[in-house]
């Protein structure tokens, strides 16, 4: 999400997206003040993930085989009961970019009471349709209202809302994403501690399809680090089940989409699945590169079509192979939902094995599979 590469395999922005500025005047307060903001308390946050290499002890053994994390340290502002919380614009100081999403920038900020946050910024050119702005952003807002309340998922403060210009407050996740963390840090994440990412991403994907929503951009990118946690973040494309229709021709995260998209346009639960079984195999390659990264955007849809699926990484374990094959079964009803993702998780982190014996794989990222 915050920093990724946009080239083919990104969503280009909607109509109303396209009206959209640069970056915000680079000072440490954008809405024109004096640039003095409060004195932030110190605190440090872990830049990488830490999983003890104990952790597979801590699974319980429930129904859904539930990890038990420790909550962050970094005490952040709780998010409204109910509905949109709207700060003034006082209320918060804008400072260095961390990075962009599908439709503007991202920033670090604080709030008046000393709390760091993410604030997205949408900030509408004049003469454009400023409602239809408006209506991207607060569309994602509501979706991750609705989601608020689970660990696994990017919480959401609130919005403010001052004409053209329109911020998303948002948790702030000081590890970065989990693709630059496996980019940079790879060598330092153990396969256990791969299996206990996986399951934190199917435990927070789970708590959408709870929800209703199709998060539709499931990638390590969009997965944050924040000390032990991992979360789903830009819900800029997620989708209700009752609005499950997109359009196949425009540009699309292909590396990532699942097959029958192409013909059916209606995005699923068993769509994100297939997502989901992509960030697997991008959580286990090392080291880490894109899915296909040889070959460009339209290469990857006929491969695809035609049948072709990612090799198996060395070092994942079988069992994360086979969930991982299942998640690419080219029909979407023998995929597996994101509760029997999380159930098979937990039980491959409690019986998983440090290493994997040797065996031989193919150098190539493409396989036939059966379609």
């Amino acid at each position: 999400m915050w920093g990724a590469s946009r080239s083919e395999s990104t969503v280009e922005p909607s109509p109303a997206a396209s009206c959209l500025l640069g970056p915000v005047a680079r000072c440490s307060d954008v809405f024109g003040r004096p640039a003095r903001v409060p004195s932030p308390p110190k605190f440090s946050v872990a830049m990488s993930v830490v999983i003890c290499n104990s952790e597979v002890n801590h699974v319980r053994r429930r129904h859904h085989c539930r990890l038990r994390f420790t909550p962050s340290a970094e005490l952040l502002p709780k998010a409204p009961s109910d509905g949109l919380h709207y700060f003034d614009q006082e209320e918060l100081y804008l400072q260095k970019p961390i990075g962009a999403g599908a439709y503007g920038q991202v920033y670090e900020g604080i709030l008046q009471n000393h709390h760091r946050v993410a604030v997205k910024t949408v900030i509408a050119k004049k003469g454009c349709n400023v409602e239809e702005v408006h209506a991207t952003l607060t569309k994602e807002a509501k979706l991750m209202a609705q989601l608020r309340g689970h660990e696994n998922v990017v919480r959401l403060f609130g919005l403010v809302d001052k004409g053209y210009t329109m911020y998303l407050v948002m948790e702030l996740c000081a590890g970065g994403s989990l693709d630059t963390m496996l980019r940079l840090h790879g060598n330092e994440v153990s396969t256990v501690q791969r299996v206990a990412l996986a399951y934190q991403i199917s435990n927070g994907l789970k708590w959408l399809h709870q929800n209703g929503i199709i998060h539709r951009d499931l990638a390590c990118r969009n997965c944050l680090v924040q000390g032990n946690l991992l979360k789903l973040c830009d819900f800029g494309m997620s989708r209700t089940v009752t609005d499950p229709k997109i359009d196949p021709d425009a540009p699309q995260n292909v590396r990532w989409m699942a097959p029958e998209l192409w013909s059916t346009g209606t995005v699923t639960y068993a769509s994100d699945m297939y997502s989901f079984g992509v960030t697997l195999w991008e959580l286990f390659n090392r080291p880490y590169v894109r899915p296909y990264d040889e070959l460009k955007g339209y290469q990857v849809k006929k491969a695809v079509l035609t049948g072709y699926r990612l090799h198996v990484p060395e070092d994942m374990p079988r069992a994360v192979e086979s969930l991982m094959q299942k998640c690419f079964d080219a029909d979407p009803l023998c995929r597996p939902t994101s509760e029997q993702a999380e159930v098979e998780l937990g039980q491959i982190l409690m019986n998983v094995n440090r290493k994997r014996p040797a065996t031989s794989r193919s150098s190539s990222s493409l396989r036939r599979t059966r379609t």
